[in-house]
């Protein structure tokens, strides 16, 4: 187990990306925060990880939203204590006027 007694937050893993990675960072040992804009999915995910015998949690973040990206880390942090890796796998695009 590479990454035993780690904590990764998977921004984006809900999707298909997110989720792939999210388990494979469970079945390596980590303590994983599935985190997406879409918590429904992102609990679906979170819950295979757990009947699959690892360590996750779901939380909803919209990544536009500076105070939900804190509260995703304060979540993380009050699940396992702390948090070692963050993996950003959202699509969000920005676009900026001038």
């Amino acid at each position: 187990m590479r990454l035993g007694g780690r904590t990764a937050l998977i921004v984006g893993g809900a999707g298909s990306m997110g989720s792939a990675t999210a388990r494979l960072y469970a079945q390596e040992g980590a303590s994983v925060c599935v985190a997406d804009v879409n918590l429904e999915r992102s609990e679906a995910v979170a819950a295979q990880i757990v009947e699959g015998g690892g360590s996750a949690i779901a939380t909803h973040l919209d990544v536009c939203e500076t105070a939900q990206w804190e509260g995703a880390v304060a979540a993380t942090e009050e699940a396992f204590g702390h948090l070692d890796l963050m993996i950003n796998l959202s699509g969000s695009q920005y676009r900026v006027s001038f």
